[in-house]
């Protein structure tokens, strides 16, 4: 682990569902900051109490984190920030609220915060845990040096996206913090199939996650594109090319169907 660069900077993570802990575990593991500085704050003490093993505060009352820490990450579900924000608003001061709320854009960030709140958003998927991470990152009232403090700490958790607008972090969230289960749901798709036409579960699941890290693994090692990649094993006449014909006539258009469904329900969270 390499040596903690922001030794004199206190976290605290409000929040202790998947994406809470995936922040807290993944912010221990990244080693740009020590276990003692991580704050985690969740009503249900037993979900967050194992942390404790690696030296992290854990605590069921949100003030009490607020006040230990310089960076807040409010990592709660979208319908519950007004609640949690107008809670220790009072204590966020000169310190940095991050929201890693989906949908939940900075204008109702300040309609709920102290005048002059300095704010920032980020969209971070579960894989932050391991730190392999997509971290998509928009701070608009923020100096530049409080912008790259917060960029260093997250720098550890994977890739850091900027980017220009909160429009382009909604797509962030769309690729990236939806994007794992989506993959999962083809990883079972092509699961279900090869179990349904005789393999055993762990032969078929065996097998689906291999030919998936496989694939991502030659597509990074061998600096291939996508289109390039597929072009190389769908051959003319041959099985791949008979598959992505018949796969390609309607499964595009539903899935960009499908995600558009995920924007338009971002716009309406965000109203």
């Amino acid at each position: 682990m390499e040596k903690a660069t922001f030794v004199n900077k206190k976290i605290a993570i409000i929040g202790g569902g998947h994406m809470g802990l995936a922040l807290a575990e993944g912010l221990v593991k990244g080693g740009k900051i020590l276990p003692s500085q991580l704050w985690i704050a969740d009503p249900t003490l037993s979900k967050i109490q194992y942390l404790k093993k690696y030296n992290v505060k854990v605590t069921t009352n949100n003030s009490l984190a607020v006040s230990n820490a310089d960076i807040i990450f409010i990592a709660v579900k979208p319908r519950i920030v007004n609640e949690v924000v107008r809670e220790v608003k009072k204590l966020t001061k000169d310190k940095i609220l991050v929201s890693v709320a989906a949908a939940f854009n900075i204008k109702n960030l300040k309609a709920i915060t102290q005048r002059g709140q300095r704010i920032a958003r980020i969209m971070p998927n579960l894989p932050v845990k391991y730190n392999k991470g997509v971290i998509g990152f928009f701070g608009e009232n923020i100096s530049k040096a409080e912008k790259n403090l917060i960029l260093g700490v997250l720098s550890s958790l994977g890739i850091v996206v900027k980017v220009k607008n909160e429009k382009e972090l909604d797509i962030i969230t769309l690729v990236s913090a939806c994007g794992p289960a989506i993959v999962s749901t083809f990883i079972e798709m092509f699961t279900s199939y090869a179990k349904e036409r005789g393999l055993s579960k762990s032969i078929a699941s065996n097998a689906v996650m291999q030919t998936f890290i496989g694939t991502l693994d030659y597509l990074n090692q061998s600096d291939t594109s996508p289109p390039d990649f597929i072009q190389s094993v769908a051959t003319k006449g041959g099985i791949t090319e008979t598959i992505l014909k018949n796969l390609n006539k309607e499964f595009q258009k539903i899935f960009v169907q499908a995600m558009e469904k995920g924007r338009i329900k971002i716009k309406t969270l965000n109203k």
